[in-house]
Parts: structure tokens; C-alpha cells; sequence
């Protein structure tokens, strides 16, 4: 017989342990992708980044903004989001940097 240890643990699974339910919509959209942070909809995205639900779409569609599809429903990151900040940031410093040399 298997002492209760080794029951419980199989190749570093633990056994019986319960998977997460989520208990509404707002639970979903909290889940974590560790370093791509926090899924959300493309209306989040668009409070997020400023902006509207249109122009977040079309960013989506340009393949500017990293994005997937769950049946007909959009989704992005938070970290989707601040990587595509973060690259215009990038991309405005080196239009400016260029103005002031000339």
C-alpha cells in the first residue's frame, strides 16, 4: 500500500487538489497570465489606452495591438496594452530625436 504521501503527490501534481471556479464575469476577467498580465476585452483596453472601442479595433486588426479571439469576442492583455504604449513612446522619441539633429 501507497503511504499518504505519495497518494497525494504524483510526479509533482497534487492530487484532489480543486481547480479554480469562478463564481461570475468579474472573476473570469481577473485572471492572471503571469508576465502578460491581467486578460481583458477590447473596451477595457480602450479605457486603458485613452481612447475608443473603434480605434482599439482597428489597432487590433493593423496587428499593432496583440490580441485574440474567444468566439466572436475580442481580448488583449494588460500587459498587451503597455507594451504597445511603451513602443509608441519609443517610436515618438526617435521622430523627435531626429527633428532636433537637422
Amino acid at each position: 500500500m501507497e503511504s499518504l504521501e505519495q497518494q497525494e503527490v504524483f510526479e509533482g501534481v497534487q492530487l484532489g487538489a480543486e481547480e479554480p471556479q469562478f463564481s461570475s464575469r468579474k472573476d473570469r476577467s481577473d485572471t492572471q497570465l503571469g508576465d502578460e498580465g491581467r486578460i481583458i476585452s477590447l473596451p477595457e483596453a480602450a479605457r486603458m489606452l485613452g481612447t475608443s472601442y473603434p480605434t482599439v479595433h482597428r489597432l487590433v486588426n493593423a496587428g499593432e495591438l496583440k490580441a485574440f479571439r474567444i468566439r466572436n469576442s475580442w481580448r488583449t492583455s494588460t500587459a498587451a496594452c503597455e507594451e504597445f504604449v511603451r513602443r509608441r513612446f519609443e517610436e515618438q522619441a526617435k521622430i523627435c530625436q531626429s527633428v532636433e539633429v537637422d
